[in-house]
């Protein structure tokens, strides 16, 4: 058994199964089944991550490491540049992500239905947590040539996105009840 979502770290052993405990929105029984949970993210869960850097006479290295410097193991990476238009525009069931300016700079700005906020990432040693379940309205390049990096905690997957801001209304309302 597989369990994901926001890593709040607590392991055990039961039966010889190993499980992590964390507050996601869905179990994976199986490659097949789901059993979807009841979550709601809200901005208060989005945080800044320092990375690990070293600086010498050579310059700075950052490193990333999954469920070590992240509290999720990375399934993959993509970045984005030379973005003329939103990027955003979308939210995921129960992806997680860290989102690192590498270069440049660029902002993002992020709904739970009840608040909005604009991050701006402009900074390779830190990036920005965000949690499955919150609205990205949109990303804006801030300087040109800017590239952000993101790490996911879940493979490419179509069904795993809400593409339409109604949708996700919905889907938070239901939540609720």
């Amino acid at each position: 058994m597989i369990i994901s979502g926001l890593h709040l770290r607590y392991e055990t052993i039961i039966s010889g199964l190993h499980l992590r405990y964390d507050m996601y929105t869905y179990i994976r029984l199986s490659s097949f089944a789901r059993l979807k949970f009841s979550y709601m993210a809200n901005l208060s869960e989005i945080k800044w991550i320092e990375l690990p850097s070293f600086s010498d006479s050579r310059g700075v290295l950052t490193a990333i490491e999954s469920e070590d410097s992240i509290p999720f193991p990375i399934k993959r990476v993509f970045y984005m540049y030379d973005v003329t238009e939103n990027r955003g525009g979308h939210a995921h069931h129960e992806t997680e992500q860290l989102a690192i300016a590498v270069a440049g700079a660029v902002k993002f700005r992020l709904t739970d239905t009840h608040k909005t906020e604009t991050f701006l990432l402009d900074n390779p040693s830190r990036g920005l947590y965000l949690p499955p379940m919150l609205f990205l309205e949109e990303i804006i390049q801030v300087e040109p040539k800017s590239v952000c990096m993101v790490l996911a905690s879940t493979h490419y997957d179509n069904e795993r996105y809400i593409r339409e801001y109604p949708d996700y209304q919905k889907l938070i309302a239901e939540q609720k009840k």
